[in-house]
């Protein structure tokens, strides 16, 4: 009853869509989005996000802005394999290099630049390790110009933390790194998705630096922020019981 009481509330908030600024009612929708365990469920609130979308008057970047990051939601709820998984960021690539060929990286909005930062840096998961280091140089260009634009831009260091939690050493990423863009993100948090993102990200961070005061803080203070929240409970059983972090 209570996933469907938050499907609910998501359809509720939903109707404000169209009044509100597009990016944030994005952050909202992920947040609620990772409060959906059923992936049926998730996969008709994608859909439903799509056609919304679909409806609006939006600009060329800004649809390919929003479809990069509904392509990263549609990938982490399929049961789809690794060659179908592939497929779709490789066509989402394509789409944004041909939107950018000619245009210089400074003219670009700072929420498509992290869009495209994500879909690279996902993408570099699943090319050649050569190919996989120029992706993921292009994703942290993308990421420090977008930062250039916005220095408060909580969701962008959320993205440029998870480079550093993955790259190598050799590549500059680091635990340590990654926490400190973590630190920055919490603190630049405009809201309570934005915080409440930074947050559980964090914790997982916290939880593989083996820091178990700050990591069951992190998401003690998470669970307070958004209303009918499970996620943190889900987090929780994915450290104690499978010694994973949820992004991994």
């Amino acid at each position: 009853m209570k996933k469907y009481m938050f499907v609910l509330l998501f359809l509720t908030t939903f109707l404000t869509f169209l009044s509100s600024d597009i990016y944030d009612d994005f952050c909202t929708f992920k947040v609620q989005l990772y409060n959906t365990q059923d992936k049926t469920i998730a996969n008709s609130l994608i859909t439903g996000w799509e056609m919304k979308c679909a409806k609006m008057k939006l600009t060329e970047e800004e649809k390919l802005t929003l479809n990069n990051f509904l392509v990263l939601e549609k990938i982490s709820v399929i049961n789809g394999s690794k060659k179908q998984i592939y497929k779709l960021l490789k066509e989402q690539n394509e789409k944004c290099e041909k939107f950018i060929k000619n245009k210089k990286r400074v003219l670009l909005n700072k929420w498509f630049l992290l869009s495209f930062g994500d879909i690279k840096s996902r993408y570099a998961s699943y090319v050649s390790w050569l190919n996989a280091y120029d992706e993921s140089k292009i994703a942290r260009q993308c990421y420090q110009e977008a930062l250039k634009k916005d220095s408060s831009f909580t969701l962008c260091y959320i993205s440029n933390a998870l480079y550093l939690f993955f790259a190598p050493a050799i590549a500059g990423g680091s635990y340590e790194g990654a926490l400190k863009e973590l630190n920055t993100a919490v603190s630049c948090a405009k809201n309570n998705n934005e915080k409440y993102l930074a947050l559980i990200f964090r914790s997982q961070v916290h939880y593989r630096m083996g820091e178990p005061k700050e990591y069951q803080e992190d998401l003690k203070n998470a669970s307070t922020l958004i209303e009918g929240e499970a996620f943190t409970e889900h987090i929780l059983h994915l450290n104690s019981k499978e010694n994973k972090v949820f992004f991994e």
